[in-house]
């Protein structure tokens, strides 16, 4: 059954972690410009990187994952996941940016927001393309996603609670970068706990 989903595998796939690459380094723009690194040079490296180096990977993981399904499933969860992630750092930074909220409880609801649309867009990439789900989207399948992301929004959330508002900042280190700190340590958690809960809870793939 892996063997024959693996073979399943083609031009879509490599198509879609295309639209994902290109898709994450726009959304990586404004994270760039709220942290003052913003120039031509980045704006090039990850509109154009980012979509060759997944085009690149899912290659390599295809060939090396032969019959074991979950090995590409994992390839592609890190794509969508990246894209993910990217849309919550973005909203994230656009929402500070324009509230002028880096720490506090604020930052809870800011942070809750921004993963909010990004778990909206996780459950249909994740659904159709890493786990490859047919029919359309249910409301217990959701549900269940739901309960999973919010869980993984609890550690979320609170890893960067914690490191923005008890963690003593260093010099040199304004509020906007420790809070992309934070945030990339508390996605490192929750992507984990995502993968396991998506994979095993919600689509049983």
């Amino acid at each position: 059954m892996e063997e024959a989903r693996i073979m399943e595998i083609g031009t879509r796939d490599f198509k879609l972690g295309v639209a994902a690459g290109i898709l994450s380094g726009i959304l990586v723009l404004p994270i760039l410009a709220n942290l003052g690194f913003l120039n031509a040079v980045a704006a090039v490296l990850f509109v154009v990187g980012m979509p060759v180096a997944w085009v690149i990977g899912l290659f390599l993981v295809r060939k090396i994952a032969g019959t074991r399904l979950w090995m590409y499933q994992a390839a592609k969860f890190i794509v969508t996941g990246f894209l993910n992630t990217a849309l919550d750092f973005g909203v994230l930074n656009l929402l500070s940016f324009m509230t002028g909220i880096y720490s506090g409880v604020n930052i809870i609801f800011l942070n809750s927001v921004s993963f909010a649309v990004a778990v909206s867009n996780s459950y249909f990439w994740n659904k159709y393309w890493t786990f490859g789900q047919k029919g359309g989207a249910r409301v217990g399948e959701f549900a269940t996603f739901v309960i999973v992301a919010f869980i993984g929004l609890l550690v979320n959330s609170g890893v960067v609670f914690v490191i923005t508002t008890y963690v003593p900042r260093l010099d040199g280190i304004d509020p906007a970068l420790l809070e992309n700190i934070a945030k990339a340590l508390a996605t490192g958690f929750s992507l984990i706990w995502n993968f396991v809960g998506f994979k095993f809870i919600v689509f049983k793939a």
